[in-house]
């Protein structure tokens, strides 16, 4: 029996290699390998276009962030929570003023004579939640959640029950002005402040837009407060001195990127993974494809990642600079780092048009990251308002003194400024006109134009929503005595007696 070849000879394997590249066999199984590779091309091709950024900072400080309880404001927050009676709507309507009638006015606004049974009730019911609420705000640190379980399903509860509790402050403070406790009424202003510094500490982009808002709210109370001639100048330069100290608590815009950065990667992994049987739904991202064969299609969670990577490393470029520090190209273009040019030989940087078209044609960063760009415009108000308090407030101090407002604002050097604050959208000094209500001094807001300190300011609709005029400031309204009667003494004991 003849012996069979381990091998078939040369002309048996070019028979067969014949055989394969027939068009009736090689078209056939050509298709099907293009069959089989075309989800991979197809999502090579979703994402050529988008640069693949490194991480846009190191993320290990942050996740290994950690607080005792005993030194952390929201462990006393969150106690305050539990103790906390919450307003009714008729509580609310005197504190803010009822915004359906002809004539809106409000507790905060017009003084504590507006008070009745029922919102001096709602104070009785709530001093221990205060007492509680007042220890966080003594503390230095704030960690509302450990940064590495942080994600869109978070409860935040606890911030907008602060909210309400900062509120409820404000409104006892009132009714110390009105018993002519005015140094009692600061320290529970003080604590206000305090409070919306906290808020946000370590925090995401909602938590941190949250403490802008009750800033915000609590400055309108105290440029009221330093306005009752029966606050000494002493007063407003202990206050002075306070506000100072307390607005170095304020949470930088790049630690508030970076936990917001984290928190929508953390989402979105924990969304595409299905951690815990949750749904893209239970992450705030809404429309997503429930089929992971489609999301692979369309590039994602790849997709997304790449955005957001890219987002975030340009948002830290320079959001702890002052707007007029910021390179104003920044706004056209998205900056591309350079490791990533070196080693695709890609452009240095990219269109935020062609950003723009990138981001409409994810599932997901489409979403997320629209937010960031009035978070950043409402931390720089926030920051001019400060500016424009802390001046105002001085130069009440200053008409303590010597009768009328200061002519111009470098009077107030040095003895109730260390130096005269400056606009940040300009970098010039803050404007300052003299009016016969009394001087306004402001910032030139987004506009960059001098429009003379007008209509500083508007209310539209319940709660105070601000509608932001052009220029951005307070007015020295020469001191007067506004209708603050009260009935009897209250105060909210801060002795750890129970």
């Amino acid at each position: 029996m003849p012996e069979i070849p381990a091998t078939l000879p040369p002309e048996n394997k070019r028979s067969r290699l014949a055989t394969l590249l027939r068009p009736k066999v090689a078209i056939p199984v050509f298709l099907l390998v293009l069959l089989l590779i075309s989800p991979m091309i197809i999502r090579g091709w979703r994402l050529r276009d988008v640069p693949n950024v490194p991480e846009p900072f190191d993320p290990k400080p942050l996740l290994s962030l950690e607080i005792p309880d005993d030194e952390n404001a929201y462990t006393h927050y969150r106690e305050a929570m539990e103790l906390f009676h919450s307003p009714t709507d008729h509580v609310l309507n005197l504190i803010h003023g009822d915004f359906e009638t002809p004539d809106p006015r409000g507790i905060l606004r017009e003084g504590w004579h507006l008070a009745d049974d029922e919102v001096r009730q709602f104070l009785i019911d709530n001093q221990l939640a205060l007492k509680e609420w007042k220890k966080g705000t003594q503390q230095q640190q704030a960690l509302p959640f450990p940064v590495n379980e942080n994600d869109f399903s978070v409860d935040l509860d606890v911030d907008f029950t602060l909210s309400t509790l900062t509120l409820s402050a404000s409104l006892l403070a009132r009714k110390l002005e009105a018993e002519d406790n005015l140094s009692e009424a600061w320290e529970w202003y003080r604590a206000a402040i305090r409070s919306s510094r906290h808020c946000g500490t370590n925090g995401s982009l909602i938590e941190r837009g949250l403490g802008a808002s009750i800033f915000s709210e609590v400055s309108e109370q105290l440029d009221d407060w330093a306005t009752n001639p029966r606050v000494s100048d002493e007063l407003l330069k202990h206050a002075i001195r306070n506000l100072q100290t307390d607005w170095k608590l304020t949470a930088k815009s790049s630690t508030v990127f970076q936990v917001e950065y984290l928190m929508q990667m953390n989402s979105i992994e924990k969304a595409h993974s299905g951690v815990d049987g949750k749904s893209w739904e239970d992450y705030y991202v809404r429309n997503v494809p429930s089929n992971p064969f489609e999301m692979y299609l369309a590039g994602e969670p790849e997709f997304s990642f790449r955005l957001i990577r890219l987002e975030f490393y340009n948002r830290l470029l320079s959001c702890d600079l002052l707007p007029f520090e910021r390179d104003p190209s920044l706004e056209d273009r998205y900056l591309i780092p350079t490791s990533v040019t070196a080693a695709t030989a890609k452009p240095l940087s990219i269109s935020s048009a062609e950003f723009e078209r990138l981001l409409y044609d994810s599932l997901i960063a489409k979403q997320t990251l629209p937010g960031l760009t009035q978070f950043q415009t409402k931390i720089d108000i926030e920051e001019i308002r400060f500016r424009t308090l802390l001046t105002a407030i001085a130069g009440q101090a200053f008409y303590r003194d010597h009768g009328h407002f200061p002519e111009i604002l470098d009077e107030l050097v040095p003895d109730y400024l260390d130096e005269a604050p400056i606009d940040i959208y300009d970098g010039k000094p803050l404007k300052y006109v003299h009016q016969p209500e009394g001087p306004v001094v402001y910032s030139v807001f987004e506009n960059l134009r001098d429009d003379g300190g007008t209509d500083l300011k508007s209310r539209k609709g319940k709660y105070y929503t601000t509608i932001e005029p052009d220029d951005l400031g307070f007015q020295m309204r020469i001191p007067g005595i506004k209708p603050l009667r009260a009935d009897k003494p209250f105060i909210v004991e801060d002795d750890d007696s129970e």
